[in-house]
């Protein structure tokens, strides 16, 4: 196998903590002694809940920072990555880059698309060393998914996902005050991902994962991994 970064993308709710979790606990052969499993939680890239992106309520921002700024740590920590792969022959699997959190934060911090893209491309040749594999969870019906998540999960999944949004810069600017409307700038991101997306250099892989089902996708993930 020559993958040494597997990255699982999607909308939040699509389903990539449960596959990286899934993935982790599935016992695959990867072809490589050392595997290292990360969810949004505890990536080593850590751009999740970073720069004043509404998550504490009154929050006062010690240093704030551009885009320009967030790139570059963002960057300082994958090359760091990059390196600890190579070096140490471990295969890394982990979600949420390079869209939902990164240029997630960046919107919401009213950085520009042009700020995303240049972040994009600079990720893209930061990882070309570990001929990355991207899985993109495309996920039908987004919208009412996520509404019921909402519904499901009760007060504290609100204050994260749609409290916290409104407090943002990009949520005063544009007034984003409604579940719909916070739904509607995820939304956006998501188009935008998209754009982007279509542009990816490396192995890429689009995965419905309602229609394959839990065990479904971990299978598909491992054979396209194993064929690569």
């Amino acid at each position: 196998m020559k993958t040494r970064l597997i990255l699982i993308e999607g909308l939040p709710g699509a389903g990539r903590t449960t596959t990286v979790d899934g993935l982790k606990s599935a016992g695959i052969d990867w072809c490589t002694s050392k595997v290292e499993f990360y969810n949004q939680y505890d990536n080593p890239l850590n751009a999740f809940w970073t720069w004043g992106d509404g998550a504490v309520e009154n929050e006062v921002i010690e240093e704030p920072y551009g885009s320009a700024k967030f790139t570059v740590r963002i960057l300082e920590r994958t090359y760091r990555l990059v390196n600890r792969i190579l070096s140490q022959d471990l295969c890394v699997v982990m979600e949420g880059y390079p869209f939902q959190l990164v240029i997630r934060n960046m919107l919401k911090m009213l950085g520009t698309e042009d700020d995303c893209r240049a972040y994009y491309r600079r990720f893209v040749d930061a990882i070309s060393y570990c001929s990355p594999h991207l899985f993109y969870l495309q996920h039908p019906n987004w919208r009412e998914r996520i509404a019921r998540i909402a519904e499901s999960r009760g007060e504290a999944f609100r204050a994260i996902f749609f409290t916290a949004m409104t407090r943002t810069p990009y949520g005063r600017e544009h007034g984003v005050d409604t579940d719909t409307k916070v739904i509607d700038f995820y939304e956006s991101c998501y188009r935008f991902g998209l754009s982007l997306l279509d542009t990816w250099p490396f192995d890429l892989t689009r995965l419905d994962p309602i229609a394959l089902g839990r065990q479904g996708t971990l299978d598909a993930i491992a054979k396209a991994v194993a064929e690569a």
